[in-house]
């Protein structure tokens, strides 16, 4: 349908947005660990927003696999994040 293909679209514009963020911010990290640190405070901003999109879309909606999809596909790239972080400090 129209609306999932728009949501498919935006979801692809927002990934490549927080591509190019990622990059700029991880060129000036001095260290793995820092750069992991930036990319889990973007991937949590993101799935927070994820959330309450999912949240909002009706349950009938045909794009709400889509967020939903999203939304864990984030929640699991945060935890290994957090993983990664909790290795390397100690």
């Amino acid at each position: 349908s129209k609306a999932a293909n728009e949501a498919i679209t935006q979801s692809s514009d927002a990934g490549r947005e927080i591509d190019r963020l990622l990059t700029r911010k991880c060129k000036r990290a001095d260290s793995a660990p820092a750069a992991v640190k930036e990319m889990l405070a973007i991937a949590k901003l993101d799935m927070k927003t994820a959330n309450s999109l999912d949240n909002l879309i009706s349950d009938d909606d045909p794009t709400k696999a889509i967020y939903s999809q999203r939304y864990w596909k984030r929640r699991k790239l945060v935890e290994s994040l957090r993983d990664f972080i909790r290795e390397e400090s100690g």
